[in-house]
């Protein structure tokens, strides 16, 4: 007898009406109209967070560097920022003294400045800090000159001034790391100008007491070799080629004791004139006309804050970020061959003041910033974003302050 297995009947599969396929996506669209805001909100504060901690960090870790060092061996923080990357906080150590060029008396070879000269440390690490983060330095009056070597005009004299703004109101200005903007130009860039494009600020601590220090009210020079071959085909940086050394420190310690006659037999010695030779080749390799080199001040006071909030409150100025170096300064070229802020519908001088009165508080622009508080819930009221560390003088300890009314 065949036996035939009986298999049961398939139910039908049931499909989603069109209704219930709407009430889910409208559940999924709320869902993430609520997790979305709530999650960049999240992201945004736990990156604030991390910004805050690795600059109180390394600020505290340059302290105790300086507190165990001995001699003049200052220890600082150097605020770094490269076009498309993120603002770094480098330790740096003093290694010696330069007889820079005075900018009173440009290429006057009898008139100098001294200048400490500051070498990467291998103490700590560099760290960075998340991106759009950034750090400014407040800058008092009369640091800045606008004939002087700190922040200096651009090309266009008045026209492209950064700085300055404030001043008639006894205002100081929040500098940015310029460090990365020069002229890529190979016929100019050894020639001074773009050397001296290449400022920026630090924090410094006195050798074994941990004190802030400001160095005498001078500028230092920060050994920073620029990572490329151009222009150091010629003398002196054909013969003293920084780029490639092993060790920075004994490079500096080297050119700052030699009397810098050529390490090259095979090539032609460097003409010495009596006198004054050696002390102009030192400034074509460590001076402030030197492209390796960035000049620094001590700053006692720091801002951090998130680039593109600050570049969100100056859109009605017509402002945008740089698409290339993801700032509100334009990438140096044919045009830019110096530090300059980005395109805006004000001059440069009043974009700077919109960004220095931002930083303190005034997010709307309405010259105070005394309604941070609307009771009538009218108009728009300044909401601060940045942060603001004072570095007491006599301690060296790092604090945040409010900015007062």
């Amino acid at each position: 007898m065949i036996r035939r297995s009986i298999q049961p009947h398939a139910q039908p599969r049931r499909a989603f009406t069109l209704t219930e396929l709407l009430v889910v996506i409208i559940i999924i669209v709320l869902v993430a109209t609520i997790a979305i805001p709530s999650f960049s909100s999240m992201i945004a504060s736990s990156e604030s967070a991390l910004a805050n901690t690795r600059l109180v960090n390394a600020l505290r870790t340059a302290r105790d560097a300086a507190i165990r060092s001995s001699g003049d061996a200052d220890a600082a923080v150097v605020f770094f920022f490269e076009p498309g990357g993120r603002m770094m906080l480098v330790p740096f150590v003093k290694v010696g003294v330069l007889e820079d060029e005075d900018p009173v008396a440009p290429g006057n070879p009898a008139r100098s400045l001294r200048r400490d000269v500051f070498v990467v440390s291998s103490l700590f690490e560099p760290v960075a800090l998340p991106r759009d983060w950034m750090v400014r330095g407040y800058a008092p009056v009369g640091t800045i000159r606008p004939t002087g070597a700190w922040y200096e005009d651009g090309p266009g004299g008045a026209t492209s001034r950064r700085y300055g703004g404030r001043m008639a109101q006894g205002l100081g200005d929040w500098v940015f790391p310029e460090t990365g903007f020069y002229d890529p130009n190979p016929a100019t860039i050894n020639a001074g100008p773009a050397g001296r494009t290449r400022q920026t600020f630090m924090v410094r601590f006195e050798a074994g007491t941990g004190l802030l220090s400001n160095g005498g009210g001078a500028e230092a020079i920060i050994v920073a070799p620029r990572q490329t071959i151009i222009g150091r085909s010629n003398a002196p940086q054909s013969n003293f080629r920084i780029d490639t050394t092993p060790d920075i420190r004994r490079y500096v310690q080297r050119v700052l004791a030699s009397p810098l006659r050529d390490d090259n037999p095979a090539s032609t010695p460097i003409a010495e004139q009596p006198g004054f030779a050696a002390t102009i080749v030192r400034r074509e390799l460590l001076g402030d006309q030197s492209a390796d080199t960035i000049l620094a001040r001590s700053v006692g006071q720091l801002a951090l804050y998130d680039e593109a909030k600050l570049a969100g409150a100056l859109a009605r100025f017509e402002v945008r970020t740089d698409r290339e170096s993801g700032c509100l300064y334009q990438m140096p070229g044919s045009t830019v061959t110096s530090p300059q802020f980005v395109p805006s519908s004000v001059t440069s001088q009043q974009l700077g003041v919109y960004m220095n009165d931002w930083i303190e508080g005034d997010t709307n622009f309405d010259g105070t910033m005394a309604d941070r508080v609307n009771p009538d819930g009218q108009g728009r009221v300044d909401e601060p974003q940045a942060k603001v560390f004072v570095i007491d003088r006599f301690t060296g300890d790092i604090k945040r302050v409010e900015i007062e009314l």
